[in-house]
């Protein structure tokens, strides 16, 4: 990171840790039918483990929108582009890809920002 401040990994990792540092956000969606979600579940708990793990990842949630069902919406957070780079090429990531498009996977976008980490409010 450009401040030198390390975020911690792990299990005790906060969002709040980032306050005030340059942070990479990912604010995603895509859509499943409903049976697809429902098989592909354990795939996706998988990944988000897994990529809650690696270097440089400060939050990684998935969440199925309630008002539209099937309609996934996916949140990143990311210490840094050269990070969100090593996420983009991980074996989990890649494997989670390939099962959402052999499922009919429509709708998928990603946007990336570069924010600065949160003020409390």
């Amino acid at each position: 990171m450009a401040s030198g401040a390390a975020i911690s990994r792990g299990s005790t990792r906060k969002v709040s840790d980032a306050r005030g540092l340059l942070v990479i956000a990912v604010f995603g969606r895509f859509r499943l039918t409903p049976d697809a979600l429902q098989e592909l579940r354990p795939a996706m708990a998988r990944v988000i483990i897994a990529s809650r793990a690696e270097a440089g990842c400060i939050a990684y949630d998935c969440a199925e929108d309630v008002l539209e069902p099937g309609l996934i919406r996916v949140s990143e957070l990311w210490e840094s582009r050269e990070a969100l780079a090593a996420h983009a090429i991980a074996p989990p990531l890649g494997e989670w890809t390939r099962l959402r498009e052999e499922r009919g996977m429509t709708g998928r976008q990603i946007d990336v920002y570069e924010v600065r980490g949160p003020d409390i409010v």
